[in-house]
């Protein structure tokens, strides 16, 4: 490969990851400020004289429903996974242009880039478990 097909490569990596940030993050904050928004309604509403519990609880289900689903879906994880990848790749990018580009590094960074990104949003959990015996380095 040659600087220009790495840039190429690179460039198409970060517009996916831009994209994967931008979309989880509004699943993410959405999510959690919604559930916010519900939750203040439902006790407005238990305010008013005719006492509507009804639409409170309602309002209150739904708030609950937001914030399990943001939680079980991880959109923060993969907000954040995605926002770092992105970052990553700017400063490969940054990299490419340099005088004389060490093409293979450059290479194996964009390749490792892409396997930590995958790794981050299919198993998230194996990030905290301790490694325990051979090949379950970094490797």
């Amino acid at each position: 490969m040659d600087a220009k097909a790495i840039g190429e490569e690179a460039s198409y990596w970060r517009k996916r990851y831009n994209h994967g940030e931008i979309g989880w993050s509004i699943a993410h904050y959405g999510c959690v400020f919604l559930a916010i928004f519900l939750s203040v309604a439902a006790a407005a509403v238990l305010q008013l004289p005719s006492k509507e519990t009804g639409v409170a609880t309602f309002l209150t289900s739904l708030a609950a429903a937001l914030g399990s689903l943001g939680a079980a879906g991880g959109f923060e994880s993969k907000w954040r996974s995605n926002r770092l990848s992105r970052s990553e790749i700017d400063c490969l990018l940054i990299d490419v242009q340099a005088d004389k580009p060490d093409l293979e590094a450059l290479a194996a960074k964009l390749k490792e880039i892409i396997s930590k990104h995958d790794m981050e949003i299919v198993s998230p959990e194996d990030k905290k478990k301790p490694s325990t015996g051979a090949g379950s380095g970094n490797g």
